[in-house]
């Protein structure tokens, strides 16, 4: 017989896939049923994810990127941190996935462009891989 634990079940669950870390899976409330989705997708209010990519700063330095889902007059906004050491922070906000994530992805190819380095792809990027369920 499995006994239910209370203390168990009130600690913060985290979940790792890969370099994707999902810190909370946020929620969505009746009246955003209808906006908060896509063909692909659903984008729940307070979904956060933490991935470690590309620095768009430094050649071959990998960083933090911490992403997360709010409401944005009556719709879904994403955004972006960069957290980094030694760096200032900063933030990129788009209407889906994909506007956040191109403000990354394009410094970050034109950077490793420049060094010479293994071009990214990015046009087979959607920006949903770290900010959807």
């Amino acid at each position: 017989m499995l006994r239910h634990n209370q203390e168990n079940t009130d600690k913060p669950r985290t979940l790792r896939v890969g370099s994707l870390v999902i810190k909370s899976i946020g929620q969505l409330l009746p009246y955003q049923l209808q906006t908060f989705h896509t063909r692909d997708a659903v984008y729940p209010v307070g979904f956060k994810s933490v991935r470690m990519y590309w620095s768009l700063r430094q050649v071959n330095k990998r960083c933090q990127y911490n992403c997360l889902v709010e409401e944005v007059d009556g719709k879904p906004s994403f955004t972006i941190r960069i957290c980094e050491d030694e760096q200032e922070e900063l933030v990129f906000r788009g209407k889906s996935p994909t506007d956040a994530w191109v403000q990354v992805l394009e410094p970050i190819l034109k950077l490793r462009k420049e060094a010479g380095l293994v071009n990214l792809f990015p046009q087979f990027i959607t920006g949903e891989v770290g900010m959807r369920i």
